[in-house]
């Protein structure tokens, strides 16, 4: 008795013939958080047969990749086509998307590029860079966050490392000179 005739891992494969990824909806039959993902049955004879779909549970998913390790200050997300959020690392309880990662997920919808500097409600900047995965283009997006004063540290570091030797070699070159 479900009809799902109107949800998008149904109705694309029929259409496009290709694999789907659905957006991240809540379970009418369990309640849960869900993202379908499905593709057309084709037997060798080319005539299509039906739709094998493959329900994920992108919190089980979430907590399986959280046990792995991951860099402090990093924040990875995953994203459907519609950006709402299948799932974060670390993971968080509230799905509601950073405001920064929305502003570069919007901004790589409309065409620009892959890397963004937003800045957090905090007042501090991130670099935030998206990709989509190719099975699936604009199906599914992952977004990789750091902050940018914990990106740039080390390169802050060098910087101040060759200006103090450049300070010593320009003082032993004035001594030698002199």
């Amino acid at each position: 008795t479900l009809d799902v005739t109107d949800r998008a891992y149904f109705t694309e494969p029929l259409k496009t013939g290709r694999f789907t990824i659905g957006t991240v909806t809540t379970g009418r039959v369990t309640g849960e958080r869900s993202l379908h993902v499905s593709m057309p049955y084709k037997p060798p004879d080319g005539s299509f047969d039906g739709i094998v779909v493959m329900i994920l549970n992108p919190d089980r998913v979430a907590r399986e990749f959280a046990q792995r390790a991951w860099p402090k200050n990093h924040r990875l997300s995953v994203l459907d086509r519609e950006g709402n959020v299948v799932f974060m690392i670390p993971p968080t309880e509230k799905y509601d998307i950073r405001a920064a990662t929305r502003e570069a997920f919007d901004s790589y919808r409309r065409g620009y590029g892959p890397t963004f500097i937003t800045r957090r409600p905090a007042g501090t900047d991130e670099i935030t860079a998206l990709v989509r995965l190719n099975e699936a283009p604009d199906e599914l997006f992952v977004a990789v966050s750091v902050d940018l004063d914990v990106a740039l540290a080390n390169l802050w570091d060098i910087a101040w490392r060759n200006m103090i030797l450049a300070l010593i070699a320009i003082l032993l070159a004035l001594l030698g000179a002199t």
